[in-house]
């Protein structure tokens, strides 16, 4: 048998895609281990075979529960005893398995923070689907510690899609707690078993095909001749140049579910019960820029919560529901995003500010008519109107990350707010960071590029 036959990765792909019940998985089980011991070594042969007959036995007796388990245990123990075979089943499909997880529990998350608007019996449903499909192919793979915390939600899971139970915040809570259990043994204590890999990135099937397709008119173009060959040429480089940019980006989707769950957990905290819209989050952006904006929308997002909303008995004396509303947008401008997060609360206090600011003598003098100057002061480092410190806030740091973090992005921040109505913080960012539209400029013999970020008007 060679080291990685069809007939082997054929059983593995299959058992690890069991769902219980499956007879005709099962059947084919029983066909590719008839292969698998034809082509193997006598011992092998009779271990194929006595499993064979296992699963023959279990068909006949409708007891088909855990048999991926059975399959994966007996793989894995000729994976051990054998010098042709895959090593280790957690060696060879731990990396593949961790990444569709966390992607999986990705999902779960969503689906939660999604119930917690509405109830859906489809949504319940395809979330029991998520947990029981963690479970088994952790069993197959032999992970019993994330095959016992995904079966422990996915039995707290049943009778809500059975619908013997009603979906409520408790039992939302308890499920994002399975999440994080999970996402913490993802990391692994059993280092000895866990899969080294690099980061893998999801690129859709659609984006490489658009890739390949543009490299094919690429080398057409190239045995073309003359000027109209020669547009054609830069005219595709371009393109493609587009297109490799576009296999670096993915939707905004998993960071604003991360936001929303932050945001979910620190209102409870606080005693702020709120409610968080989100808006344009299947806009996709750069995989870099993602990963920098995570830092300063959380810092929006604590001190929204713990400075901006009022308190709910607050809010209902000022006519206001007693739920806090936070909304996070993204949309396209042009060749810029814009990320804009907002709140309904009480909006900032421009005499607060304005003293702090003396005091700490960053500014002098009367406070000016116009607060839009006022404003930007919260973005200086170490400023804080709180009266006191809190676990979230008060500290003077914060504000001053946020501004920072746009900077180096290569955005700009500008701030909206209006008393008693609520505050509006919006960062725009050119699309990609990975590469920089830049003005050619010549000087006598020399050229000097300038970014074209940087230029103004009169450039």
């Amino acid at each position: 048998m060679s080291e990685l036959s069809p007939p082997w990765d054929e059983l593995i792909g299959s058992a690890n895609r069991y769902e219980e019940g499956d007879v005709m998985a099962v059947a084919s089980w029983i066909r590719l281990l008839g292969d698998l011991a034809a082509d193997g070594t006598p011992e092998r042969a009779e271990t194929f075979g006595r499993l064979a007959a296992d699963l023959k036995q279990a068909l006949q007796s409708g007891a088909l529960e855990g048999l991926d388990r059975l399959v994966g245990a007996a793989l894995d123990g000729l994976d051990q005893r054998g010098p042709r075979a895959p090593t280790d089943l957690w060696t060879q499909h731990g990396p593949a398995f961790v990444s569709e997880t966390r992607n999986r529990l990705a999902r779960a998350e969503e689906i939660v923070l999604l119930l917690d608007d509405k109830v859906d019996a489809e949504l319940v449903g395809e979330l029991f689907r998520l947990f029981h499909t963690v479970k088994r192919e952790a069993g197959f793979l032999n992970r019993d510690d994330l095959s016992t915390l995904a079966h422990r939600t996915e039995e707290l899971l049943e009778p809500i899609r059975s619908g013997k139970a009603r979906w409520d915040a408790p039992v939302a809570d308890r499920v994002l707690a399975g999440i994080d259990e999970l996402k913490g043994a993802l990391g692994g204590s059993r280092t000895h078993r866990t899969a080294q890999a690099d980061d893998v990135l999801r690129v859709p099937a659609s984006k490489i095909d658009a890739l390949i397709s543009q490299i094919g008119e690429l080398l057409i173009a190239q045995e073309s001749a003359g000027d109209v060959g020669a547009t054609a040429v830069k005219k595709l480089g371009r393109a493609l140049q587009k297109s490799a940019m576009y296999l670096r980006t993915e939707p905004l989707t998993d960071l604003m579910n991360r936001l929303k769950r932050g945001a979910r957990d620190l209102g409870k905290s606080l005693g702020k019960p709120l409610e968080v819209v989100l808006v344009g989050q299947e806009l996709e952006l750069d995989r870099t820029l993602i990963s920098r904006l995570e830092e300063p929308l959380m810092h929006l997002i604590r001190n929204a919560i713990d400075h901006g909303l009022e308190a709910p008995e607050r809010r209902r004396g000022l006519g206001k529901a007693p739920e806090g509303k936070l909304t996070l947008q993204a949309e396209r401008r042009g060749n810029r995003i814009a990320i804009k997060f907002g709140d309904d609360g009480r909006g900032l206090d421009a005499e607060k500010i304005w003293k702090k600011g003396v005091e700490r003598g960053l500014v002098a003098g009367a406070r000016p008519l116009d607060t839009q100057g006022i404003y930007p002061l919260i973005f200086e480092a170490g400023f804080s109107t709180a009266e006191q410190l809190s676990e979230v806030s008060g500290r003077g740091v914060g504000m001053d990350i946020v501004l920072s973090s746009v900077r180096s992005a290569r955005g700009r921040i500008d701030l909206e707010t209006e008393a008693g109505t609520g505050t509006t913080v919006v960062m725009t960012f050119p699309l990609s960071t990975a590469v920089l539209d830049a003005l050619v400029v010549k000087l006598d013999d020399q050229r000097f590029l300038l970014p074209v970020d940087s230029c103004s008007s009169h450039c």
